[in-house]
């Protein structure tokens, strides 16, 4: 059920208006869950903490480490606006925003290239201490701006746009600024000046610290060591204070100056408005008009980030509590917080997903432990400040290290382990591009600029749409031509024979996106003049994006309007199903009509043509055993030699499991069940073949296996004779041309089988 406003927001906003919600009493109210909602407040700030301290640093990297202060505090401020702000202007109760390394990683280069850019030493007469101080106010000015924006995207109901861009730059955005994050920090996790290149080591200008590098590689085991033997713990707190532990021990051993630089003592302030003094400042400065074009690109960039973020975040809400979320009021609240964050002097905040699963799983449950979560963060600025001064920087930048691995974007390994792996030509040409694109991207942007990369990449993707636009298809196929797995009675064979080529399948590849998905469109558009059903095969297909999600969309209400069914084969790919309900397609859900296997798609299409073709022959009802396989042609006193014993088995449940016994055979004459077999190395289990009434199950057991090889599960409640090995043997004693009857019929059966998969498999490999 759709989730009503009403319910999303219940805390009226007094002068903000009607722009920013409503009230409702349908929520839980504010107090009546104080215990839990401490408790968790407290857990999402042991967690929270370094996070922010971290990704604050990222932000003024390349102004040096006498500046990390001044990042700490604008990674909490950021934590703080993004915690207490969105849940009271727009958002549901449940969305957290934490500051990401991404959007960091962004204005981290937009200093670097305010203070490297020529005009910068005409302006400041060469005043480093100036330049920088500009630089800030534009990272403050970056981030209040895209606040702006947010709100806007929102309360416009924008927000589906965000989804558009095409997966290839996100991607190479993204991995760009984890480079970026290594490059900042391998000089202060060696020891070496924050300004300092590598290139100093080896002109003998300065050299590594070799206490520093122990200190970093002492933080980076004890995250390992948390992670191995502690999973619930906050990692990078116990890899802050264990580096911490280890520089202290050092300076009480060491000569004075034998160690690196440590953070310095951060000042106990809260947040105020003196950020606004310094955006006047550089909008009035000269070089203003110069560096504008770059601010209004990185912040562009830093919306699309931390709206993605915040809408996955918002989805992360949706499967723990069951609602559906507003992405209007999700990217206006979320904004509204980012706004106040760069006036107050902090970065932007985008979704924080770890700290709405550990605030749901605490006992959260109101607004209050967002409330009590900022307000520890307030206790943390106003009183734990100086700890930092005994932090190094060393540390520091491992814990950087691990985060930026954590950022790294695992589509790029995905791709770049199906290039080596696949033996799929096609397929593997088309990883290669969409790899390369990515590497493009990342390069630009960590070489050039965040405009140049996004522009980049956008001509790539256009480029690819392009050449791939027909691709889309690698096969098309009719249900005469193939059938399901699902074992039938050799009339309903004949009328699929018939009648199949009305099922019409489309097996697509590669990405599917709004060009390419436009040639679907017709395509399918021209099968549905000769077809009844059509089903989309998305087995090998890659990706999809949402633009073309939304063609998908168009196709289904065309489709619909012509009477043809559209059946859905996604092979398991839960995040496409996921994107296409969030996207508006609903209806391939809501009316059963998407599957997990192509296999399974096909066979209820061909249940459908069976039902318009063959009524009389669909078996509605429990079948006489001499109209099964095995007893075909038998009398009722030949059958009472095997002493059958006859059982009721309901839906779900698993008549036969791999591995146990083999005590007999069992004769299926109602229902339907499934063979299904699972991978020994992936563990994933696969339905091999679906069967009918009139068939055998576990016949092996009769031809010498004791043990069961496959799981038989009942797909509908079904009905079954049971055949026991002692049985069986006692029949071919007394009756032996029973049993080599009922042995030849097995036979023929298990050939049949044989013959259907491998046409089935010869016109798959076609």
């Amino acid at each position: 059920m759709t989730q009503k406003q009403g319910d999303l927001y219940n805390v009226p906003v007094c002068s903000f208006g009607c722009f920013f919600g409503t009230t409702s009493l349908s929520t839980p109210s504010l107090f009546s869950n104080v215990k839990k909602d401490v408790l968790a407040a407290w857990n999402v700030s042991i967690v929270a903490v370094p996070d922010a301290i971290g990704v604050g640093l990222i932000a003024v990297a390349p102004l040096g480490a006498e500046y990390a202060s001044v990042g700490v505090l604008a990674g909490l401020y950021a934590m703080i606006f993004g915690t207490i702000v969105p849940v009271f202007t727009g958002s549901s109760r449940f969305q957290f925003g934490s500051p990401g390394p991404a959007s960091a990683g962004l204005l981290a280069g937009l200093m670097s290239f305010f203070i490297a850019h020529p005009i910068m030493i005409d302006v400041t007469d060469n005043d480093s201490e100036r330049a920088v101080q500009l630089a800030l106010s534009a990272m403050l000015l970056c981030t209040t701006l895209s606040g702006i924006a947010m709100a806007l995207i929102g309360q416009l109901r924008m927000g589906d746009f965000i989804k558009l861009v095409p997966k290839t730059v996100t991607t190479g955005i993204l991995n760009g600024i984890v480079i970026m994050i290594f490059i900042y920090q391998i000089p202060p996790f060696l020891g070496l000046p924050s300004d300092a290149s590598l290139d100093v080591i080896w002109t003998g200008e300065s050299s590594i610290c070799v206490w520093d590098v122990f200190i970093g590689s002492v933080t980076l085991c004890a995250i390992a060591l948390s992670r191995r033997f502690w999973k619930d713990a906050p990692e990078l707190m116990i890899g802050l204070v264990a580096g911490t532990l280890s520089f202290v021990l050092l300076d009480l051993v060491l000569e004075p100056g034998s160690l690196g630089a440590t953070i310095g003592a951060i000042p106990a302030r809260l947040p105020d408005l003196t950020a606004i003094q310094g955006m006047f400042s550089l909008v009035q400065s000269p070089a203003f008009p110069v560096i504008l074009p770059e601010i209004i690109v990185v912040s562009g960039s830093v919306v699309l980030i931390c709206s993605i973020g915040v809408l996955i975040t918002a989805v992360t809400a949706d499967t723990l509590t069951n609602r559906r979320h507003d992405a209007t009021g999700e990217l206006r609240g979320s904004g509204m917080g980012n706004v106040l964050s760069g006036l107050f002097g902090g970065i932007p905040c985008g979704g924080f997903p770890s700290g709405v699963m550990i605030n749901y799983q605490s006992g959260g449950r109101t607004r209050l432990s967002h409330i009590v979560c900022t307000l520890f963060f307030l206790a943390f600025l106003a009183g734990l400040g100086p700890l930092f001064r005994i932090i190094p920087i060393s540390t520091v930048a491992a814990v950087l290290f691990v985060m930026g691995l954590k950022c790294f974007d695992q589509w790029t390994l995905y791709l770049l382990r199906n290039i080596i792996r696949s033996s799929d030509s096609v397929m593997r040409k088309r990883m290669l591009i969409d790899f390369s694109l990515v590497t493009i991207v990342s390069l630009l942007l960590v070489f050039s600029s965040v405009l140049n990369a996004i522009v980049i990449g956008f001509v790539g993707e256009l480029l690819k749409m392009l050449a791939d636009s027909k691709s889309i298809l690698r096969g098309e196929l009719r249900g005469n031509s193939i059938h399901s797995n699902t074992v039938r009675r050799p009339s309903e064979y004949e009328v699929l024979e018939e009648h199949g080529s009305k099922i019409g399948i489309l097996q697509l590849q590669g990405h599917l996106f709004f060009g390419n998905t436009d040639f679907l469109a017709e395509r399918v558009n021209e099968l549905a003049n000769t077809s009844r059903i059509i089903i989309l095969d998305f087995q090998r297909v890659v990706s999809v994006d949402t633009s073309g999600i939304l063609i998908l969309k168009n196709i289904d209400t065309m489709m619909k309007g012509q009477n043809v069914k559209l059946l859905y084969a996604l092979a398991y790919q839960r995040s496409l199903r996921t994107v296409m309900y969030d996207m508006g397609l609903r209806a391939p859900e809501e009316e059963w009509r998407i599957y997990n296997e192509s296999n399974i798609a096909l066979a209820n299409a061909e249940d459908i043509l069976l039902e318009e073709y063959a009524r009389h022959l669909i078996v509605r009802d429990e079948i006489l055993l001499q109209e099964t396989i095995p007893f075909h042609g038998f009398s009722d006193d030949e059958i009472a030699h095997f002493e059958l014993k006859r059982q009721t088995v309901e839906k779900g449940l698993l008549l036969l499991e791999a591995g146990t016994k083999a005590m007999g055979i069992y004769i299926l004459v109602k229902g339907r069940v499934s063979i299904i077999k699972t991978h020994d190395r992936t563990e994933k289990a696969v339905r091999l073949v679906n069967l009918g009434p009139g068939v055998t199950l576990g016949e092996m057991s009769i031809l010498g296996t004791r043990e069961r090889t496959a799981d038989v599960l009942i797909e509908t409640d079904a009905v079954v004779y049971f055949l026991s090995n002692e049985c069986f043997e006692k029949v071919s004693i007394h009756h032996p041309e029973l049993a080599l009857r009922f042995v030849q019929r097995l036979a023929g059966s298990l050939a049949r089988r044989l013959n259907e998969a491998s046409k089935t498999i010869s016109e798959l490999s076609s």
